[in-house]
């Protein structure tokens, strides 16, 4: 036995795609300002992507910065992106819970996350990246 339950494609087609006669059209056409509107501004803040320009143009320092002090054994902290939005267009020093570690120019510091770009080696150079900061143990950014 077939049964039948509309969904919102029959509600706005009907039931064999085609526009009833009590339906609006499948879409309308844009609305513009009209001379006499008032438009109001977004409230909404600019969306920051996590791209910002192109990657550094040279390589970051040669030398590692010395890691913080580290948490007692079995004891984890979360990175604050507070903290680390200082960080921001800075060539940054990233130990990871993982035990990974390596050079990263920041552009984007989210609640959770940060990107921008990785230092891979002289022979790559930098690539597109992006982390969530529950697997940062620790950072040093340098002016």
């Amino acid at each position: 036995m077939w049964v039948y339950f509309p969904d919102s494609y029959d509600r706005a087609f009907g039931p064999f795609g085609i526009p009833g006669p009590s339906m609006p059209p499948p879409f309308a056409p844009p609305i513009f300002p009209q001379p006499g509107m008032q438009t109001f501004p977004s409230t909404q803040p600019p969306v920051q992507t996590p791209i910002q320009g192109g990657p550094p143009a040279f390589a970051p320092p040669s030398t590692i910065p010395p890691r913080p002090p580290q948490l007692p054994s079995g004891v984890s902290a979360l990175i604050d992106p507070g903290a680390i939005a200082s960080c921001r267009n800075k060539f940054t020093y990233i130990w990871q819970s993982n035990g990974a570690s390596y050079w990263m120019f920041i552009t984007f510091v989210g609640p959770n996350s940060i990107a921008g770009w990785r230092w891979v080696g002289p022979g790559i150079g930098w690539v597109n990246f992006g982390l969530d900061l529950r697997f940062v143990d620790s950072s040093v950014c340098v002016p």
